[in-house]
C-alpha cells in the first residue's frame, strides 16, 4: 500500500492530443481531443469513502478515457477540458446516481 487516497492511484495526463488514465492495476484508457465527442461527469452514491464523481470523456470512435474526482494529474487534463468551447463543470455536488453533460461537440463537426 502507498498509502495514497484510492483516487489518487489514477493516473490521468493530456499529452497533445491525447488524455489517458493508467488505472490502479495497470489497464489504461485514452482518447484523442481532436475525435472528442463528449464529456461527462457522473456520480453515484457511494460517498464519502467510495469513489462517487468520474470524469468520463469519449470520442468518436467508441473510446473512453474515465477517471474520478481526485486523480493524479487531473488538474492539468481539467485545464484543458475547461478551454473547451462551451464547456461548463457541473454535477460536482450530486450524491446520485446520474451524468452531467458538461460539453458536447457541435453537430457542425467542430472539435476541441
Amino acid at each position: 500500500m502507498t498509502g495514497k487516497q484510492p483516487e489518487e492511484r489514477y493516473i490521468v495526463s493530456v499529452s497533445g492530443d491525447e488524455v489517458r488514465c493508467v488505472w490502479p492495476d495497470g489497464d489504461s484508457q485514452a482518447v484523442n481531443l481532436k475525435r472528442l465527442r463528449d464529456v461527462y461527469v457522473e456520480t453515484n452514491d457511494s460517498g464519502p469513502w467510495g469513489l462517487d464523481v468520474w470524469f468520463v470523456l469519449r470520442d468518436d470512435l467508441g473510446q473512453q478515457c474515465a477517471y474520478p474526482l481526485g486523480a493524479t494529474g487531473e488538474a492539468a487534463v481539467l485545464d484543458r477540458l475547461c478551454a473547451l468551447p462551451g464547456f461548463r463543470l457541473d454535477g460536482m455536488n450530486s450524491t446520485a446516481n446520474a451524468r452531467f453533460l458538461c460539453w458536447q461537440r457541435d453537430d457542425d463537426g467542430s472539435r476541441a
